[in-house]
């Protein structure tokens, strides 16, 4: 056979090819802003990139981003005026500022490969002046509502009035959409936030993986002249926890069966709403054989920022249940670093369960609602 013979080697990565390109990688392409976009926010949305992309419009630089589990979305800026122009991306595969871990699937020939370019929806769009720059929902299906917390941005530079909406619908056929709720804002220069509760009704439907059921919340914002939006948002009626050393779904007991390893995109999680699935998402490191957390590192920093961009992009979806930094931490402060990871998110969204890794989970933390760790490896990843 080819590989029993003497120095015919091959790497046991099942995706390595035998050769591929790292380095930088350039699309350029002329584009034609229309007229009615005069003066409105012009956005770039790069689904998934692999992996570093840095923008150009003309010979102006409009910035560099590095997520690697959620869209690009650049911001063209008030030199996107309406004619002819020229739009540069150029997206680097390599490990530059920091590194998640050669291992890590997200960069690595372990699942996917190390490709470099863009892939999935990939365009331009124009905002109205004022607009919903974030939404996110919290359902309570004790109370039977969903607390909606916005952040409404307004691009002009002086006080807006506007009128916001919210209405949900159950995703089923021939079911009708609750009350709408309406209420003045006035939106002052730049950012507003904005927090309100939207009754479900007196039965409302809960999601769990034997009754999949998703609402679409309409969140409206129109001012007085000039385009609106409206925003279209999936969620679920669920409360994921967990009891003792089991997990719980709408405070029933459930058993996780069997994994499924795929990359995260908007699509991969409104299938996994529709079908019941439990995920638990990795923030794209495996940190191990090179790479550390904990210790200072640029990562440290990156996984932050990684796991917030995550939450704002898929936070509402019901089936994400679970988040984590990624898969078996090395270096000498991870159980320090990882602990406060998981004590941050804990704080900041009850949405979910937290814990501090797929694999070598060091820490002893005390069990509550929204604990995922409750014992210790007894090895650390250094011995």
């Amino acid at each position: 056979a080819q590989y029993r013979q003497p120095g015919n080697i091959k790497v046991p990565f099942w995706l390595q090819p035998v050769k591929y390109y790292k380095g930088a990688a350039w699309y350029q392409k002329t584009i034609d802003i229309p007229a009615a976009w005069a003066g409105r926010p012009i956005e770039l949305y790069l689904e998934r990139v692999h992996w570093e992309t840095t923008v150009w419009l003309d010979d102006q630089p409009l910035g560099t981003q590095n997520s690697l589990g959620t869209a690009h979305v650049v911001a063209l800026g008030r030199a996107a005026t309406p004619g002819r122009h020229r739009l540069t991306v150029r997206v680097d595969n390599r490990v530059k500022n920091f590194n998640v871990g050669q291992n890590s699937h997200s960069i690595s020939d372990h699942t996917q490969g190390n490709w470099n370019g863009l892939v999935g929806q990939l365009y331009l769009a124009a905002r109205p002046l004022a607009y919903v720059a974030d939404a996110q929902l919290f359902p309570d299906i004790q109370r039977k509502l969903v607390v909606v917390r916005l952040r409404l941005r307004n691009t002009t530079s002086r006080p807006v009035a506007a009128t916001l909406s919210l209405q949900a619908t159950l995703l089923a056929p021939g079911t009708q959409p609750l009350p709408a709720l309406t209420q003045p804002v006035r939106l002052g220069p730049d950012t507003t936030a904005l927090e309100l509760t939207y009754p479900m009704g007196t039965q409302p439907q809960l999601w769990s993986e034997f009754t999949p059921r998703v609402y679409q919340l309409a969140i409206g914002l129109a001012v007085e002249k000039g385009p609106s939006e409206t925003q279209l948002v999936r969620f679920g009626m669920r409360e994921f926890g967990a009891k003792g050393t089991q997990f719980t779904i709408n405070g029933m007991p459930t058993f996780l069966r069997g994994t499924l390893e795929c990359a995260i995109s908007e699509a991969a999680f409104t299938a996994a709403d529709q079908a019941g699935m439990y995920l638990q998402i990795e923030c794209s490191s495996w940190a191990n054989q090179g790479a550390t957390v904990g210790d200072g590192a640029p990562l440290d920093a990156w996984l932050y920022a990684e796991s917030r961009r995550m939450v704002r992009a898929y936070g509402n979806h019901p089936s994400f249940c679970m988040l984590t930094y990624g898969n078996e931490p090395a270096g000498k402060q991870h159980v320090a670093y990882l602990t406060k990871f998981v004590n941050y998110w804990k704080a900041t969204d009850a949405r979910r369960l937290y814990t501090s890794a797929s694999g070598y989970c060091l820490m002893l933390i005390k069990s509550t609602q929204n604990d995922v760790v409750s014992a210790v490896r007894a090895e650390s990843a250094e011995a």
